[in-house]
């Protein structure tokens, strides 16, 4: 779990649960983490407007000093979005509730502060033409290459990693050679 591979790494955690995962016994709950070898500080919790699923995006400041001493800061998001609207809503018609999440965690958020936001958009068959998409990107313009990894599913790619830097800095991603450590690389993603 979350909590052993922090401790382990001797990591900075911040779990914030969103739902029970199955019914249990043993009880587990799913959510969004962020591990840093860095201090969060400035804790966030921004919970997205309710479609099938209760999901909250995450959001923490990092501070340190470069090789100059010279302090930064960035804060680092993550968000998964729904993946389905839920049968009342027509499941085709997903990417507007997605849109709506996405908006939601872009209003909670500086968009002066350097960050950057990874997330599971669930975007499927659109990609990077669904909406929800294009507002996180549009918000997030030092955006370069956001595959990492590049995940396989039927339904098209589900994570990204989108970036707002200050001058000079610059994004770059790469991919690991086996993304899951399971000795293939054709697994999914999840951020």
């Amino acid at each position: 779990d979350i909590l052993s591979v922090a401790r382990t790494l001797n990591a900075g955690l911040y779990y914030v649960p969103s739902m029970r995962n199955g019914p249990g016994p043993p009880f587990e709950d799913r959510g969004n983490a962020i591990l840093s070898t860095l201090p969060l500080e400035h804790l966030q919790a921004i919970e997205l407007p309710f479609t099938r699923q209760r999901r909250i995006a995450i959001g923490a400041v990092i501070r340190s000093a470069d090789g100059a001493a010279k302090p930064w800061a960035m804060r680092a998001v993550t968000v998964h979005l729904d993946a389905l609207a839920g049968a009342s809503r027509l499941w085709i018609f997903a990417s507007g509730w997605r849109a709506k999440q996405a908006e939601a965690v872009l209003a909670a958020l500086d968009r002066r502060e350097a960050g950057v936001l990874g997330g599971d958009l669930n975007t499927w068959l659109l990609g990077t033409w669904e909406s929800a998409y294009k507002r996180i990107e549009a918000a997030y313009p030092d955006t370069g290459n956001t595959i990492v990894p590049v995940g396989y599913s039927r339904h098209g790619r589900l994570d990204y990693v989108f970036f707002r830097l200050p001058p000079p800095w610059k994004s770059r991603t790469w991919r690991p050679a086996d993304p899951c450590g399971v000795g293939d690389d054709k697994c999914g993603s999840d951020h």
